[in-house]
């Protein structure tokens, strides 16, 4: 299964979320496939979460965090109600 959802935040930001799961016989569910991106009203990041595999020197490859246009780092594995959790207080 694979979603896409554009998000408007009551302070103008806009919240773009794609992941895709797969669904297991057993009644499991993974994420296999990640990117949230957060912008601010003037299309600024504020922050992106993705697990494309274009970091390969990240310590939690293909996990990271973009938290500006140049600054990527580690981060654990994510999904949409994580990175909601995340940041209820800008919500």
């Amino acid at each position: 299964m694979l979603y896409r959802l554009r998000v408007y935040l009551a302070d103008g930001s806009l919240l773009e979320m794609m992941e895709r799961i797969a669904e297991f016989r057993t009644g499991g569910t993974d994420t296999t496939k990640y990117s949230f991106h957060w912008q601010d009203s003037d299309g600024k990041l504020i922050r992106r979460w993705d697990n494309a595999p274009h970091f390969p020197n990240i310590s939690t490859h293909p996990f990271h965090i973009h938290t500006d246009e140049k600054n990527v780092g580690p981060d654990k594995p994510q999904n949409a109600l994580k990175v909601l959790a995340l940041n209820e207080d800008f919500f």
